[in-house]
Formats: C-alpha cells, structure tokens, sequence
C-alpha cells in the first residue's frame, strides 16, 4: 500500500513580503546591520519583514510594491 505524501504546511515566512520588492526597503553599508526598512524606523540583519513577524506574530502591514515590482 502507498502511503500518500503530504505536502507540509505553509511556514508563517511563507506569508511574509519580500522586502526587496518594498519602496521601504534599503541596503545599508553596516556590515552588522546590513537590511533597513525606512517605514517601519530600524536596521537589522535579518529582512524586515522576518524581525516584524518574529516580534509582533503578525505579517508586515507597511508593505508596498514598488513600481514595476512583480
């Protein structure tokens, strides 16, 4: 008998923006501190977007695409 594959569930990651695609979004030349979100006030090594989910449990709510982002 086979056994069916399950497919895992979707990561709270999965859900998050990606920053590069943000208007907020800036590289920083901080080598600690290399990712900066300009909306939300704070530089991080992480993706904002990880640091927002990690601490509020919620997905970031300040995202916008920019200009010809997919």
């Amino acid at each position: 008998m086979e056994r069916a594959r399950r497919t895992p569930p979707p990561t709270a990651a999965a859900a998050d923006p990606r920053c590069v695609l943000c208007v907020a979004f800036r590289a920083t030349w901080d080598p600690e501190r290399p990712r900066e979100c300009t909306a939300f006030g704070f530089r991080s090594r992480e993706y904002p977007a990880a640091v927002v989910r990690r601490l509020s449990g919620e997905p970031c709510t300040l995202y916008r695409p920019r200009p010809g982002a997919r």
